[in-house]
């Protein structure tokens, strides 16, 4: 799995799945690796076509989204996007 950001979109970290693992299988190696990194996850919020989990991490705070074909983070704060790329480098 690779972390990637799209040029006009700061706010946005996406997923490549180059070993086309099914969704949910993508979903739970995301949350694996928030939660080694000492990410506070929250429990999945259902929100229309979308399950949301609200993270923490060094006071910095986002949402993991499932969309059912596929799991991305949403960053508020642009400054703080690059921290949490990190996580998947």
């Amino acid at each position: 799995m690779e972390a990637f950001q799209m040029q006009d979109d700061g706010k946005g970290i996406y997923f490549r799945n180059l070993n086309r693992i099914p969704p949910e299988e993508e979903l739970a190696e995301v949350l694996k690796r928030l939660q080694v990194a000492g990410c506070q996850v929250g429990s999945c919020k259902a929100a229309g076509l979308e399950d949301i989990y609200q993270c923490r991490l060094d006071g910095r705070e986002f949402d993991l989204l499932f969309a059912g074909e596929e799991a991305f983070l949403y960053v508020p704060n642009e400054d703080d996007a690059e921290h949490i790329m990190a996580i998947f480098e």
